[in-house]
């Protein structure tokens, strides 16, 4: 098994029952706006029945991480970062 690392998802796409999951990595900084750029970097295809027993599983270690105080709950309800 080979990992593999992805800064962020980039983009969600849903047609005919299937997700398509898009990740970007780091590409640079755009010198005019000093804005990260982002290029694709591997696209996951998945039945939505996986999609969603996926994001049941990462709401659970998202709610464990708040509980635990590993992550911090900003105002509007979404996980932050380590408050530590």
């Amino acid at each position: 098994m080979n990992d593999i690392f992805v800064d962020v998802l980039g983009n969600l796409v849903v047609t005919g029952g299937v997700v398509r999951l898009e990740f970007v990595r780091l590409s640079g900084v755009d010198q005019a706006t000093k804005k990260p750029k982002f290029e694709l970097s591997h696209r996951v295809v998945m039945p939505m029945e996986g999609f969603l027993r996926s994001l049941a599983l990462q709401e659970g270690l998202r709610k464990k991480l708040v509980e635990d105080g590993v992550v911090k709950v900003e105002a509007g309800g979404e996980a932050g970062k380590n408050p530590k």
